[in-house]
């Protein structure tokens, strides 16, 4: 006995159709994405230094720093995510000149490539929230030193 909300399919013809006729996304529109998230990584590492590694006014054992951090970085990908699809996302305040241009210039990378295609504004979302779900303190590969 099958439950009533189910309807049975009929298996005579083959639903599924391809299209060989869709468009492959460009290679320019992937790497400006990608351009763009090793650009957004370098700017959470400096966030992560100036922000908690260089903070000497809070003991090692106070989160406060990491905490601030990892909202500040949150916010930010919340504002760019924000920008993809019209949602007015309060811009981040930085304490320094120079995350506050580091943070206006991957806002105009990420307005001029959501621009550039329909692909493009999936990517650069997808991109974001794969880094919005990444382990906050996630700084990308790490540096062997000899």
């Amino acid at each position: 006995m099958e439950p009533a909300f189910i309807e049975k399919m009929d298996n005579s013809e083959d639903t599924l159709q391809r299209n060989d006729d869709m468009e492959e996304i460009s290679p320019k529109v992937t790497l400006a994405v990608e351009e763009i998230k090793a650009r957004i990584v370098q700017f959470k590492k400096e966030l992560f230094y100036n922000i908690v590694s260089n903070d000497s006014t809070h003991p090692a054992s106070n989160t406060g720093p990491m905490m601030s951090f990892h909202a500040l970085f949150l916010q930010c990908i919340g504002y760019w995510i924000g920008m993809l699809d019209s949602t007015n996302i309060p811009k981040p305040i930085f304490v320094d000149n120079k995350s506050t241009r580091e943070f206006d210039n991957l806002t105009n990378a990420i307005k001029i490539t959501k621009q550039t295609s329909i692909d493009a504004r999936v990517l650069l979302y997808s991109m974001l929230f794969s880094l919005s779900n990444k382990h906050p303190f996630d700084l990308g590969n790490q540096k062997t030193e000899d």
